[in-house]
């Protein structure tokens, strides 16, 4: 064998073991991509259980909102103030898993504001 073949010899080995060493990336990406995609998946289902409670448990606060009060003592109304209180932190909830991340501002007084694109 001349050096022309030795080195094409050695040039194939080289792009041989490159390919195996590409192959056994991609089936390491791939392995870890079906496992990450499931573990999503679970974390939709969850947060869709969840959000379908949170929605139940909003209906349910509201119907007790709506019933007149006949009582006008300030316990009950403390407890009616704070029933409200919870339906609105319910909703604020659900809203703020089903709504995309917005990016944050801060304006002039220093508060942070969400701004929609």
């Amino acid at each position: 064998m001349n050096a022309y073949a030795w080195a094409f010899l050695v040039v194939a080995i080289l792009f041989f073991l490159l390919f195996c060493v590409a192959m056994l990336g991609l089936i390491i990406a791939v392995v870890f991509a079906i496992r990450y995609g499931r573990m999503v998946l679970a974390w939709e289902e969850n947060i869709n259980e969840s959000l379908d409670i949170l929605d139940r448990a909003y209906a349910n606060m509201w119907d007790v909102l709506q019933k007149p009060l006949f009582h006008d003592s300030p316990e009950v109304r403390s407890v009616l103030a704070e029933i409200h209180n919870c339906r609105e932190s319910v909703l604020w909830i659900s809203n703020a898993l089903t709504m995309p991340a917005r990016p944050k501002y801060i304006n002039e007084q220093g508060s942070e504001i969400n701004v929609i694109e």
